[in-house]
């Protein structure tokens, strides 16, 4: 205050301030916004301090006080994000699943959701017909949601099974194929502990799903499934987030859960660059990256943009897209 050319003795600051905390806090509005600087002006006056002067010392004190406060805030939801979660989810993951079937399509534009399906089934197709698949080869879903990727790999010609967690999910994966005319084997499954024989499989994928098994322990256990099912020579599609950009990971992260039902905030991200080593299976060095345009955008916008989009997947930031594909090749002979 003496900075701005008005003395005011300290107990009657500590007086002006404690009232005006107590008065925003009764109000129940957070931080007191407009009621606390409010009341201290008010106070100030009446302690003889001109309106100008109040003024300018309590919008000065106040935007040191409450950003300091959403700076501690937003520096504990940071690091205390998971738990902060799970204090207000008690569901497991097919729990909140099974409560979302119905709204699950829902959750994506129809435009976002058929570009993903049709660039990601493509990409599997290629590089099937690249080893020589036929018509009949074995595939199987790992959380096949309600059975859309499924249901087009069945279109082209394949032999396909898929299971899911959630069975309110593939009771709509069963009306879904029903309406593409497919025939699919379905079924409730946990991708820790898949109900195959091994080597039954030409191919594997999961779409988006890895990143939902938190525990380190289940997911590796999963990984592990996916190379006892596949015969050797067969294929897996990890199909998943990138959450590379640092940028594309704060919103996955703390945005698009508020967004969107699908993810909520506790994932634990595949990262390309940190792919597991699994006993007799490798990695195929070359990732596939694609992807650049927000979920939000608008179908022409999409449309606009895509020859930019193309580019960006060839360039040098093609690492930074929001999708890859990781393709795990299982050796031809089965370890002694």
């Amino acid at each position: 205050m003496s900075e701005l050319g008005a003395q005011i003795p300290g107990v009657d600051v500590t007086e002006v301030f404690s009232l005006g905390t107590i008065f925003g806090g009764i109000t129940g509005i957070p931080l007191g916004v407009g009621v606390t600087g409010s009341v201290m002006i008010f106070l100030l006056q009446a302690k003889g301090i001109g309106l100008e002067i109040a003024t300018i010392a309590i919008a000065v004190f106040r935007a040191g006080t409450v950003w300091f406060a959403v700076g501690i805030g937003l520096f504990a939801v940071v690091i205390w994000k998971d738990y902060i979660i799970q204090l207000y989810r008690f569901q497991q993951p097919q729990d909140r699943f099974d409560l979302m079937a119905q709204e699950y399509e829902e959750n994506l534009p129809q435009h976002v959701r058929d570009r993903l399906l049709n660039r990601k089934v493509e990409a599997m197709h290629q590089e099937l017909e690249h080893i020589g698949a036929q018509p009949g080869w074995r595939g199987l879903d790992i959380g096949c949601g309600q059975g859309w990727y499924v249901s087009e790999m069945a279109k082209q010609g394949f032999n396909m099974s898929a299971c899911d967690l959630s069975l309110h999910q593939i009771k709509h994966a069963s009306d879904f194929t029903r309406e593409e005319k497919v025939e699919v084997d379905l079924s409730v499954a946990d991708g820790a502990s898949l109900p195959y024989e091994e080597s039954t499989f030409d191919f594997v994928f999961s779409v988006n799903v890895i990143h939902h098994i938190t525990q380190f322990q289940a997911r590796w256990r999963a990984f592990h499934e996916v190379v006892r099912v596949l015969k050797p020579g067969g294929i897996f599609f990890l199909q998943e987030i990138n959450t590379e950009n640092p940028i594309f990971r704060f919103y996955m992260g703390y945005i698009f859960p508020l967004l969107r039902e699908i993810d909520d905030g506790t994932e634990k991200w595949v990262m390309p660059s940190a792919l597991p080593e699994l006993e007799g299976a490798s990695w195929v060095d070359e990732i596939l990256f694609f992807n650049f345009l927000p979920d939000f955008f608008p179908p022409f916008l999409t449309r606009a943009l895509a020859g930019i989009e193309i580019y960006l997947e060839g360039s040098r930031i093609r690492g930074w897209s929001s999708h890859y594909i990781a393709r795990l090749i299982k050796d031809q002979s089965e370890p002694e």
